[in-house]
């Protein structure tokens, strides 16, 4: 098959999603195409992409906001395509604006067609004007659409709750991760004292909808507590600046860092004790899904996809959004209680290794795909 993916932005865990895709998709012998803002990726996509006989980089400026110079990015689109001979089977789009250009192209090109939203139409977080507009495209682009997947169940129910019931195209396909060895090792009962300092660890890009600054608050409340404690938040974004003033500002620059985007992410969770996801909104949550994996613990907002990765206390703590006060209260409850912390470190990473494969996520894809595009009897 031809597989054309299509999405604004490589940044973040939409990033990490679709290279694990476009990796599958080589591995089994498909050739790929990608319609992205290589201008917008971020530090790791940079370094990943290695463009090859089987995968191609189709790299337009695509704007955030709608307008219509959209109609020129998807006529670039379809230039490019036509002057690598592409003939697409099934073109992907990831996001709202790669769900777009994914679903129009293919109408354009007569192949198939798959969308997955990652947030955009699902929550109503960009004013009552753009969510009304935002959720009356996706409308209109259902019925051109051939296959939803949708990462999580989170995503799949409310796609259905606030656009449209679209269950004979919807498929759920849930978000995996490569599988890894947890470190499951009991932590000593002095956590969190001068000798033995609690390492805490958050990771995203850096915007005010991943709720960093009320993680730098619950750790001025933290420190005030008693407990002794770094922490790096490891990311890029725009509230960088603010950030670092309000560590500053809270004289907490001997214990907390911005170390910027890291290439290991893996490594510098397994050395983090505590995994912090304080967001304000995740449709799935591959940050606290990787932190249980390696048998962190993990503290997470209890919103979005994060409400299925997380069980209260069974697997990880959830905390309201905005909430300072509840993550500060999280952490002591961890180091209080470290034999149960410890079992629910092993509960989290059993889940993790059972539900959440990497490899079947991509078999589900390229199945998703094949069945839109049967093959010709001989």
């Amino acid at each position: 098959m031809t597989i054309v993916y299509a999405l604004r932005n490589l940044e973040g865990g939409i990033r990490r999603h679709v290279i694990a895709l476009i990796e599958g998709a080589v591995r089994a012998g498909h050739t790929v195409y990608l319609i992205t803002d290589f201008t917008q990726a971020d530090q790791n996509a940079r370094l990943w992409a290695q463009p090859g006989e089987r995968f191609h980089l189709i790299d337009i400026k695509i704007k955030s906001a709608p307008g219509p110079w959209d109609i020129r990015t998807l006529l670039l689109a379809r230039q490019a395509l036509r002057k690598l001979g592409a003939k697409p089977d099934v073109i992907h789009g990831h996001g709202a604006k790669g769900g777009i250009i994914a679903r129009v192209l293919a109408l354009c090109l007569r192949c198939r067609s798959a969308y997955t939203p990652h947030g955009g139409s699902i929550h109503a977080m960009h004013g009552a004007f753009l969510n009304f507009f935002y959720v009356a495209v996706e409308r209109l682009l259902v019925p051109i659409t051939d296959r939803l997947i949708f990462e999580s169940p989170y995503s799949m129910d409310e796609f259905a709750r606030r656009v449209t019931d679209a269950s004979n195209k919807a498929v759920l396909n849930v978000n995996g991760i490569p599988e890894v060895t947890p470190d499951l090792s009991p932590w000593p009962r002095s956590l969190g004292s001068s000798a033995d300092p609690l390492r805490l660890a958050a990771f995203g890009l850096l915007r005010p909808i991943k709720g960093f600054d009320t993680l730098i608050d619950a750790l001025s409340e933290l420190r005030k507590s008693g407990v002794l404690f770094s922490a790096a938040i490891f990311g890029e974004g725009s509230e960088r600046a603010s950030l670092e003033a309000k560590v500053r500002d809270l004289e907490l620059s001997h214990c907390v860092r911005l170390p910027g985007e890291t290439a290991d992410t893996l490594y510098e969770m397994r050395l983090a004790h505590i995994v912090v996801q304080p967001s304000q909104f995740e449709s799935f949550g591959l940050v606290t899904l990787e932190a249980q994996a390696l048998g962190r613990a993990v503290i997470a907002s209890g919103v979005g996809g994060l409400k299925h990765l997380v069980a209260d206390g069974a697997t990880g703590l959830l905390v309201e959004p905005n909430s300072p006060t509840q993550i500060k209260e999280a952490i002591r409850r961890i180091l209080n209680n470290p034999d149960a912390t410890l079992e629910m470190r092993k509960s989290a990473a059993d889940q993790a290794r059972e539900y959440y494969s990497e490899t079947a996520m991509v078999n589900g894809a390229l199945s998703i795909y094949e069945s839109l595009c049967p093959k010709e009897p001989r």
